[in-house]
């Protein structure tokens, strides 16, 4: 089951000193990416913090969606649930669902699905990201592997491995997929959650 979601309908304008996610060539997207990545191991990469709810997060990566190429033809869907906020770097946060959100659409046919949703629970803040198909076991295995790829394409490899990287050892988040040939394939990130602010009363 996809379970619960949180839906996107207002976006904000990020403040983090990263730059925002390009909407230029593919090779500039690797490149940027690739730079990141080297930034975050060799641990020069700053975060700027802040308080973030699924739905703007979820927005950010609509937007970079709405006219990508690997997006043509296939549909976006986002589920829907309660809101939930995390202390985090919303451009990187970002860039870890956008690369889940690509991976995704490029394994789904044309006329295809993808859907987007987060989940609250304890403390966390999950967010998912799903597509119908399988990975295969010896790909599955090597999936967070630096240079690992099943691209033909040089310079690639990045992708699965930065999302670990970003996730898990600067957003202090917890990464990781499920794939089978009944339920597709899920790629997750569970970051700490903040508390909701208290309604006022009067």
């Amino acid at each position: 089951p996809l379970g619960a979601a949180c839906i996107a309908r207002n976006s904000t304008e990020s403040n983090s000193s990263m730059p925002p996610m390009p909407r230029a060539t593919p090779a500039t997207r690797r490149a940027v990416m690739r730079s990141f990545s080297n930034q975050a191991e060799n641990g020069t990469l700053r975060l700027d913090r802040s308080l973030v709810t699924p739905a703007e997060a979820i927005e950010m990566v609509r937007k970079v969606f709405s006219d990508h190429p690997v997006a043509s033809g296939k549909k976006l869907e986002t589920l829907e649930v309660a809101v939930a906020t995390s202390v985090t770097d919303s451009s990187l946060l970002g860039r870890v669902l956008a690369n889940m959100v690509k991976n995704a659409f490029e394994a789904t046919p044309t006329g295809g699905t993808v859907r987007i949703w987060c989940e609250a629970a304890a403390g966390s803040c999950g967010f998912f990201v799903w597509n119908e198909g399988a990975i295969p076991p010896n790909i599955a295995r090597r999936i967070f592997e630096r240079s690992f790829s099943t691209k033909s394409r040089s310079g690639r490899g990045l992708g699965t491995y930065a999302m670990k990287l970003f996730g898990e050892r600067y957003l202090g988040g917890k990464v990781s997929f499920t794939s089978t040939a009944e339920d597709g394939t899920v790629f997750s990130i569970w970051l700490p959650a903040a508390p909701l602010p208290t309604p006022q009363t009067t």
